[in-house]
């Protein structure tokens, strides 16, 4: 064109082979055209992430959404679903319809650290465990199942948090690492009734409550020469009321609960030793193993670089000085 021509006509020159005229494009025109590929552009990619295809559009290499073709697929986090007991504080508990407590904040943490993600249910521990002890170590793989709660054994949790690590467990479950202390054991006896833990007004019968306190060698370890010096140990079904309970009718003498299960009033403390190392038990199994397989490495990254402490702080913080909601926050590995 002459440089008129050049000066006033803002048009783009679009040539066609064969000797066809080149055709000119107004910028008006061009913007429009622009604008309309763009918003195919954003409907198409609208449209692959809600299909959970995967598009890299700035190197698709010309491959439509969803081939494969010139991206590279995300690697998917695995979500993995943990039962919580809804009262089980502070560790567990349910508050206007949601679990909380310093398991799931820990093991949130943890989840995350190990690249994995983790949803809470609600639970009552029977759905969990069975606790019915003694276990014999003797019995078939079919006849330990039994005592797996039905949420584990039919997969609707993939694991359940707070489990206190103990061997009769073990035959029935796999652990986690310990993530934190839980309730320190605790003899109790009624206040007022001149009981000691030995001694000519000592303790002759005591009751627990099943597998949270499964083995009555653990006696020595509020006492040496406890064990040998309570006559009646008798393990009681139900939760730490029933053995209270039991108590109060005079059917034991004292009875060891969890120090975050004893009521304001009406008990004394005679022993405490440190709280059950806790951990995230899982059904033996492939599924198991998988959640074990993020969670492991995420507890160990959160006890090692002081996140765990943090987070156990807050809920001592929380507690405000009531003793049955103040978590121990020292290491549950040392």
């Amino acid at each position: 064109p002459s440089s008129s021509t050049a000066e006033n006509d803002c048009s783009v020159p679009v040539a066609f082979s064969h000797g066809v005229p080149p055709l000119r494009i107004h910028p008006d025109t061009l913007c429009s055209m622009y604008r309309a590929l763009l918003a195919c552009c954003l409907v198409v990619a609208v449209i692959c992430e809600t299909t959970n295809w995967d598009v890299n559009f700035s190197n698709n290499g010309g491959c439509g959404c969803g081939t494969g073709c010139g991206a590279t697929p995300a690697m998917s986090r695995h979500t993995f679903v943990l039962g919580s007991e809804d009262s089980y504080a502070p560790y567990s508990s349910t508050a206007n319809g949601m679990v909380e407590g310093l398991s799931i904040d820990l093991l949130t943490a943890a989840a995350a650290a190990g690249g994995c993600d983790v949803d809470f249910m609600g639970v009552i521990w029977p759905d969990c465990l069975r606790d019915q002890y003694p276990v014999e170590p003797a019995l078939t793989s079919s006849a330990l199942a039994w005592y797996t709660g039905p949420a584990l054994k039919s997969g609707a949790v993939n694991g359940c948090t707070s489990t206190g690590i103990t061997d009769a467990r073990r035959m029935v479950i796999n652990y986690s690492n310990a993530y934190a202390l839980g309730p320190s054991p605790s003899i109790v006896v009624p206040a007022g009734s001149g009981t000691t833990l030995t001694g000519t007004n000592g303790i002759s019968s005591i009751t627990w409550v099943g597998g949270t306190f499964s083995s009555n060698a653990l006696l020595d370890q509020f006492q040496a020469g406890l064990a040998a010096a309570i006559g009646v140990q008798t393990a009681t079904q139900g939760n730490s009321d029933d053995a209270l309970a039991a108590v109060t009718a005079g059917t034991f003498d004292a009875a060891i609960i969890a120090s975050n299960a004893i009521p304001t009033s009406g008990w004394t403390v005679l022993a405490q030793t440190a709280g059950t190392p806790l951990a995230v038990g899982v059904a033996k199994g492939a599924e198991g193993k998988a959640a074990l397989a993020c969670l492991n490495p995420g507890i160990q990254q959160i006890l090692s670089n002081g996140v765990a402490t943090n987070i156990c702080n807050q809920w001592v913080a929380k507690a405000n000085g009531v003793a049955s909601l103040t978590p121990n926050c020292a290491n549950p590995q040392m």
